[in-house]
């Protein structure tokens, strides 16, 4: 199965308002995406409401072994997190 972001983008390589992101690998922008748990390359997760392997996670409902973690809900196994508002297993917590 293959999933086609609002651009009509196969593989989701910018990954724009999708209602599911979970076949992807290479997603390379993430951005108000219900969904983006199988996105291994994610390069910037916004406004998503799941963020799995991520480099940068930014204002999502769920993050999941970031980068980076600003201004989520749920940031976990996160290198960097900042103003998130549940914050376990980080390595550096700046709030």
């Amino acid at each position: 199965m293959t999933s086609i972001d609002s651009y009509g983008n196969t593989n989701c390589k910018n990954c724009v308002n999708c209602t599911d992101c979970t076949d992807c690998q290479d997603c390379n922008d993430c951005k108000n995406c219900a969904n983006c748990t199988g996105s291994r390359n994610c390069t910037n997760c916004v406004n998503c409401s799941n963020c799995e392997d991520c480099a940068n996670c930014t204002g999502s409902k769920n993050c999941v072994d970031c980068a980076n973690c600003i201004q989520c809900t749920n940031c976990q196994k996160c290198a960097n997190r900042v103003n998130c508002a549940n914050r376990t297993g980080l390595t550096n917590c700046q709030c």
